[in-house]
């Protein structure tokens, strides 16, 4: 913190300034792999990164057809439990184990991503 003193017609006043770390004062959007999922279509996760957490998980590209129903299930529990541990080191969901596979694994790419960038730190 900066501390400057100002002195005008007999008033004085302390002005102080903050130095912000631009990484940290905004949120910064950091992109995973597109992953191929063995079972047919693929699986893209991107983080929100904001004060070196993971603040919002989104999964623009997710299988379709066949596969929808155990993306549609498996995501948001996907989602909720890599949230709660800043992490993609989390337990697949049963009876959608590819999915899980291939979203942990773009979520991975993601966090790298963003430690990279010095957004996270490494664990």
């Amino acid at each position: 913190m900066n501390k400057q003193i100002c002195a005008t017609a007999g008033l004085v006043s302390v002005i102080s300034s903050f130095s912000i770390n631009p990484a940290q004062a905004e949120s910064r959007v950091f992109q995973g792999s597109v992953v191929q999922n063995p079972h047919g279509g693929s699986v893209q996760v991107v983080i929100t990164v904001n004060h070196q957490r993971i603040t919002a998980i989104a999964t623009p590209i997710q299988p379709t057809g066949a596969c929808a129903p155990f993306s549609n299930f498996a995501i948001p529990t996907l989602k909720s439990e890599a949230l709660a541990s800043q992490s993609a080191n989390i337990n697949g969901v049963s009876g959608a184990s590819q999915t899980s596979n291939a979203w942990k694994s773009s979520l991975s790419f993601a966090i790298l991503n963003a430690q990279t960038h010095e957004a996270l730190p490494r664990k």
